[in-house]
């Protein structure tokens, strides 16, 4: 992790769902106790629709932001994309953020990180428009982009899938 764990919370607790970050990826929450941190979106469960929540764009973080399209040149939903460490002499670290309908990804990171990292498409969900209805992928991964941090700051980066 990126980012240090401050808390778990059992499946079923409820947090107050303050507003999402750009692509839906994360949702600002406020605890019980009144303590106010992200989670991603993955993990919780809405009474009510994603779209009606305000975006909030996260603070002293380093934002690598991009797009996926298909080879058709459509926006690729429910693809991931990978952030992974290229100049560790430990175990690399590494993020990931996923497609929106629109084929928007953000990745948040720490503002003290440098140095190169790879890029790259990776993985995908069976409700993705990726793949056929055997949810197998249609084409092929888009090869890795390097990116150097903390430069990159705020650059779209851009995939096609290949055919």
């Amino acid at each position: 992790m990126l980012f240090d764990i401050i808390d778990t919370f059992p499946q079923g607790q409820s947090v107050l769902v303050l507003g999402q970050a750009p692509a839906g990826d994360w949702y600002q929450v406020k605890t019980a106790d009144s303590r106010t941190g992200w989670m991603r979106s993955a993990v919780l469960t809405l009474d009510g629709l994603a779209m009606n929540l305000p975006e909030i764009l996260p603070t002293d973080v380093i934002t690598i932001k991009g797009h996926v399209y298909t080879s058709s040149k459509n926006p690729a939903s429910r693809v991931g994309v990978s952030l992974l460490e290229m100049d560790s002499n430990t175990s690399p670290q590494k993020d990931v953020g996923n497609t929106n309908a629109f084929g928007e990804w953000y990745i948040y990171l720490p503002a003290s990180l440098a140095g190169q990292w790879a890029l790259r498409v990776d993985s995908y969900s069976c409700e993705s428009n990726t793949v056929n209805s055997a949810c197998t992928l249609i084409g092929q991964f888009p090869p890795a982009q390097t990116v150097t941090l903390p430069q990159a700051e705020g650059t779209w980066v851009d995939f096609e899938m290949l055919p």
